[in-house]
C-alpha cells in the first residue's frame, strides 16, 4: 500500500526538495529514518489490521493531518484511503461525523479528533465508548499507535518546515 518512502512523504509535505540542506541534515539520521518508516509501515500497513484495514488507517491519518494543518500530507493518505469505502473517503476528507455511516468508524473518527485536537480532554469513558463501539482492546491499542504516529509525523514535518524558514 505504501507507494513512497517516510522521506518523499516527508519532502512533499514540507515542501523542500531533496536537496534542501534541511532534508540533507535530516537523512543523516538513519537511526530515525529507519524507525519511523518502520512505524509507518507497523501502523499503516500492518500485516494483522484488525479492525482497521489499511485504507481505513490511512483515512483516519488524513484527517487527523488536516486537522493539525497540513493538507500535504492529508493529500498523501487521502490518496490511500482512495482503495477503501465510502465511509473512509469521508474521513479522509474531514466530513461532519455525521456523514460517517458505519457507527464504529464513526467512534473511531470521533477518538482520533479528540486525541489530535484535545488530548487533555480525553477520559476512560471516551475508551468505553470504543468498547461499546464494538473495538477490542488491541484495536483500541493499533488506534492508539496510529494517532501518536501521525501526530508525531505531523509535527516533524512543521519541524523541518520551520527550520528551513528560519535558514532563509
Amino acid at each position: 500500500m505504501l507507494n513512497q518512502t517516510v522521506e518523499a512523504r516527508l519532502e512533499a509535505s514540507c515542501g523542500l526538495a531533496a536537496d534542501h540542506p534541511v532534508m540533507a541534515l535530516w537523512r543523516r539520521n538513519d537511526i530515525i529514518n529507519r524507525a519511523e518508516a518502520g512505524s509507518e509501515l507497523a501502523v499503516l500497513d500492518p500485516a494483522e489490521p484488525g479492525a482497521f484495514p489499511a485504507p481505513t488507517r490511512a483515512a483516519l491519518a488524513a484527517r487527523m493531518a488536516r486537522e493539525c494543518g497540513s493538507d500535504a500530507l492529508a493529500g498523501e493518505y487521502g490518496s490511500l484511503a482512495s482503495q477503501g469505502t465510502a465511509d473512509d473517503e469521508n474521513i479522509a476528507h474531514g466530513s461532519p461525523l455525521d456523514w460517517i455511516v458505519d457507527t464504529g468508524l464513526r467512534a473511531a473518527a470521533r477518538h482520533c479528533d479528540l486525541l489530535t485536537l484535545n488530548p487533555t480532554g480525553a477520559t476512560r469513558s471516551d475508551i468505553e465508548a470504543l468498547r461499546e463501539a464494538g473495538f477490542s482492546d488491541a484495536d483500541i491499542v493499533a488506534l492508539s499507535e496510529l494517532i501518536a504516529f501521525v501526530n508525531y509525523h505531523v509535527r516533524c514535518i512543521e519541524g523541518l518546515r520551520l527550520i528551513a524558514e528560519a535558514g532563509k
